[in-house]
């Protein structure tokens, strides 16, 4: 028996920071490796969406599985943003605990420079808000003085606003007008979950 795509994740992503705090075989780093050993070691059926990212300093690794993205902001504009993996419309790839993730995932590493902005987020945000929206709330909150995490928590509880909505425009209906659902209008109601996260020079942080 399954479990539910939720609790699948949840024990595939503690199966994943029980094996990055054991370092008794060393520090494990590369998200696809994390990847596949997370699936393969976690002790239930079930499948799930995935994104896993590690900063080295220097640059983003990012191994991904689906439709929860990132999405990268510098200079107030959108930098990179990555793709999500589809079958068909509304209908996003998983990786299941029989799968072999190295044929399923898609990698990507991507150069950061210090001001960086990176939005980590299930489909839920990038489903319900555009880019130009994501970036604009971005700015003015951090010009604001807001932390990452509070501008987080507006990013995400405007996804949910608009995905409670059946009138105003959104990437997802977009979408499913585009796949031929043409009277389909509004937002997509979902779990939001974001993570942001800003790039700051070492010489800039505080001395522990």
């Amino acid at each position: 028996m399954q479990a539910s795509p939720g609790v699948y994740a949840q024990e595939l992503m503690r199966t994943c920071e029980e094996i990055v705090w054991d370092t008794s075989n060393g520090p494990l780093t590369n998200p696809v490796e994390l990847l596949c050993r997370g699936v393969k070691e976690t002790n239930m059926s079930g499948s799930s969406n995935v994104l896993i990212a590690n900063f080295n300093g220097q640059a983003l690794h990012v191994a991904n599985i689906g439709d929860t993205g990132f999405l990268i902001i510098r200079h107030g504009a959108v930098y990179k943003k990555s793709s999500p993996l589809l079958h068909e419309f509304h209908f996003a790839l998983q990786v299941d605990d029989s799968d072999d993730p190295l044929q399923l995932v898609k990698e990507y590493l991507i150069e950061l420079e210090a001001g960086d902005i990176v939005i980590s987020a299930t489909d839920g945000l990038f489903d319900n808000l555009y880019d130009r929206e994501i970036t604009m709330i971005v700015s003015k909150s951090l010009q604001a003085g807001m932390k990452p995490q509070e501008v987080a928590n507006i990013l995400a509880t405007r996804a949910q606003e608009v995905g409670r909505s059946a009138f105003v425009r959104s990437p997802f209906s977009d979408a499913a007008q585009a796949a031929g659902y043409t009277g389909y209008a509004g937002g997509k109601p979902d779990n939001v979950a974001v993570i942001v996260s800003l790039v700051e020079n070492k010489s800039s942080l505080p001395a522990l």
